[in-house]
């Protein structure tokens, strides 16, 4: 990224925690709780505005995508998750 980028960025955030934490001093730092919520925030905006996608199409798509990956996936998960549970149990004896 370029320092202009950074510098936007940076300016975003530091606007964004004015709007939510009033009245309290800006911060340089933020927990991982925050940056989510931040990021969440601009994601949803960026979309709204400068998506040429409807963003109801593309919750969908998305939500379909994880559910024909999960119906594919399946089988290997549940069997990772029992091979990892029976190494645990077989640790504890």
């Amino acid at each position: 990224m370029s320092s202009e980028f950074t510098r936007l960025i940076t300016a975003l955030l530091k606007e964004w925690a004015k709007y939510e934490r009033p009245g309290e001093p800006p911060l340089n730092t933020y927990s991982k709780t925050t940056m989510i919520r931040f990021v969440k925030i601009v994601e949803d905006w960026a979309m709204f505005y400068h998506c040429s996608e409807n963003r109801k199409d593309v919750v969908d798509r998305e939500q379909r995508e994880y559910e024909e990956w999960m119906e594919e996936n399946i089988d290997r998960l549940a069997e990772e998750n029992d091979a990892f549970y029976a190494g645990l149990k077989h640790r504890r004896n």
